[in-house]
């Protein structure tokens, strides 16, 4: 697998940043593949939010109905995850999922291991 690579930084004032960049060696956008492309891609799916993307309003994870409404809806946010990274063709199976959602901090931290169908195990995790 081959796909776009994100690059993570933090700007001039402090804010954390995800973006596409510009490879100047080969002249295109940078490419990742291998483990690195199977978490990037796991990775995008689980911080799309429901209703961000205009043409698929209904693509994405339910953050705003449920863990940033009340942790009672920490199983249907999970559940969403789960469903989405299920569904990517590479993910053969879920191995281990777990999650946290610290309400007075407003910081969610989670960590999820799959196995991809060329048997590669992926971890993927947000601290």
């Amino acid at each position: 697998m081959i796909t776009v690579s994100r690059f993570e930084f933090e700007d001039a004032d402090g804010i954390h940043k995800n973006d596409i960049r510009w490879d100047a060696a080969t002249g295109s956008l940078a490419m990742c593949d291998g483990i690195e492309a199977y978490a990037q891609t796991i990775e995008a799916v689980i911080k799309t939010v429901q209703g961000e993307l205009i043409t698929r309003r209904n693509y994405g994870i339910p953050y705003f109905t449920t863990i940033f409404s009340s942790k009672v809806y920490a199983d249907e946010w999970a559940d969403a995850v789960k469903s989405a990274v299920e569904a990517l063709d590479f993910v053969v199976s879920i191995d281990s999922f777990d999650y946290e959602y610290d309400q007075k901090r407003k910081i969610m931290t989670y960590s999820l291991a799959v196995t991809t169908t060329d048997g590669t195990p992926v971890q993927v995790t947000e601290v």
